[in-house]
């Protein structure tokens, strides 16, 4: 019963990431939006953490549950904002990411429900870690991207008459 309760602060937090996140980007612009995520991650590791260290439900958990909702939304708003803005192609980036999505929530719970002891802490702690770390690196990633938005604001920026 209180898995629910663990899903609804999910839940908010996903609603909140994706807004707050969109008027991030929209603020300081997809490229510095890039250090934000990774606090963002970085903070959800520490709750997560912080939950599975602690292992007793409790407010930690809810937090742990937020956040992870929180960087869920944020996640995909900045992904939706780099496909719908950088491709010429309509829906074909959006298809693409959503067969990738599928196959690597598909993986994840695979490799979780397999090879990862979950009475074992230790294991679920290495293993959020791994799963944050993944999203970090593929934050920095893309902070090597010229974003396309970003170069066209530039350029008009530098034309000032």
């Amino acid at each position: 019963s209180y898995a629910l309760y663990g899903m609804t602060a999910f839940g908010f937090g996903e609603v909140l990431g994706g807004f707050f996140h969109g008027l991030i980007i929209d603020k300081i612009g997809a490229k510095r939006t890039v250090f934000v995520n990774i606090f963002i991650l970085l903070l959800v590791l520490a709750a997560t953490e912080a939950t599975l260290y602690i292992n007793v439900y409790n407010w930690v958990t809810f937090l742990a549950c937020f956040m992870w909702g929180y960087e869920d939304g944020m996640t995909n708003i900045f992904l939706f904002q780099i496909l719908g803005n950088e491709f010429e192609h309509g829906g074909d980036p959006f298809g693409v990411f959503n067969i990738i999505q599928g196959l690597s929530v598909f993986g994840l719970d695979l490799t979780a429900g397999k090879w990862i002891d979950i009475t074992d802490r230790t294991e679920l702690m290495w293993y959020a870690g791994g799963v944050v770390g993944f999203g970090i690196i593929a934050n920095a990633v893309s902070y090597t991207f010229d974003f396309k938005r970003e170069k066209k604001k530039k350029l008009t920026d530098s034309n000032i008459y």
